[in-house]
């Protein structure tokens, strides 16, 4: 699922960085010596369009953007949200883990 997401960033953004799964994190965290209090989980509604524009990619980038987003992949991590034909938006997912040491 990160592969997917990560290649998917990269295109839009190429200053994209790494994304980890939240179950990763957590092994960080312990392995740091943490103990874990909570763990939350939500997902972040975005507009496909505005999300696109937002770093002007080119338009090898945005075609390919296009294609990936409509690939049953993109609809487990960003369950995609499609109106006539047109992507419209998706949401990805964000963690927040409370922590203490």
């Amino acid at each position: 699922m990160t592969d997917f997401y990560n290649r998917f960033e990269r295109l839009r953004d190429a200053t994209h960085g790494e994304a980890y799964s939240a179950a990763q994190w957590l092994e960080w965290f312990r392995e740091a010596g943490f103990t874990i209090d909570e763990v939350a989980t939500m997902r972040k509604e975005l507009e496909y369009e505005s999300w696109v524009e937002r770093t002007n990619p080119d338009e090898r980038s945005r075609e390919k953007l296009a294609e990936l987003v409509r690939k049953p992949e993109a609809e487990t991590v960003y369950d995609v949200s499609i109106e006539d034909g047109t992507v419209r938006g998706f949401s990805n997912e964000k963690v927040l883990i409370r922590a203490e040491k």
